[in-house]
């Protein structure tokens, strides 16, 4: 009985490696208590602080929160308003151009099964 938890791990490895933003990952900074995921190496402190700036100026609602930030590459962020959740996701992309952070589209999606 004591291998079964062991025979397990192969499993976990997969469903664990499945998902981008892990759930119990630690951020790689945390910023203005903001926790900042991804290549945060990429991006100068002072150019995150612009692109968080720019989305509380835009969003004046309690729903406005960030929870978290996901840093996809030098020129792009995922800026997430709702908690992790394995099944859901919901953010704004923020694109660099020309030195700037533009808005770009809303991500919705995700794949709740229903009985």
């Amino acid at each position: 009985m004591r291998g079964a938890p062991f025979a397990l791990l192969p499993v976990l490895a997969v469903f664990a490696g499945c998902s981008g933003l892990r759930l119990h990952e630690q951020p790689s900074l945390v910023l203005d208590g903001i926790p900042i995921y991804g290549s945060v190496e990429k991006i100068p402190e002072p150019t995150l602080r612009a692109a968080i700036v720019l989305d509380r100026s835009l969003l004046t609602s309690p729903a406005s929160k960030i929870y978290l930030i996901d840093v996809v590459s030098r020129a792009e962020l995922h800026v997430y308003h709702t908690p992790r959740n394995p099944r859901w996701k919901e953010y704004q992309i923020y694109k660099r151009v020309a030195g700037e952070w533009r808005v770009q589209e809303r991500v919705v999606g995700g794949s709740i099964r229903f009985p």
